[in-house]
């Protein structure tokens, strides 16, 4: 499951003692990501695009890949995305 990990270190949040939670993704997460923008920059607006783009870019990373797991992990990712 090296490239769900991967992905995984593609979002962080710090929780602050104040009550605040800082969210931070990796800028590749954006590649996926154009949701009606015309700029063509790519750039999530929110939480469930970055999600969404993330599971794209994990679909792209195990259509390559041969074997069982494989396949069941990419089956779950693209029920996630209906």
């Amino acid at each position: 499951y090296k490239d769900i990990n991967t992905i995984n270190n593609y979002f962080t949040e710090t929780k602050y003692s104040f009550g605040a939670t800082l969210y931070r993704t990796d800028p590749i997460i954006n590649k996926y990501c154009h949701y009606g923008n015309t700029s063509g920059n790519g750039n999530c607006r929110d939480y469930i695009q970055r999600t969404s783009s993330g599971v794209i870019h994990l679909l792209e990373k195990l259509k390559d890949k041969k074997g069982l797991e494989y396949d069941k992990l990419a089956e779950y990712a693209i029920l996630w995305k209906l």
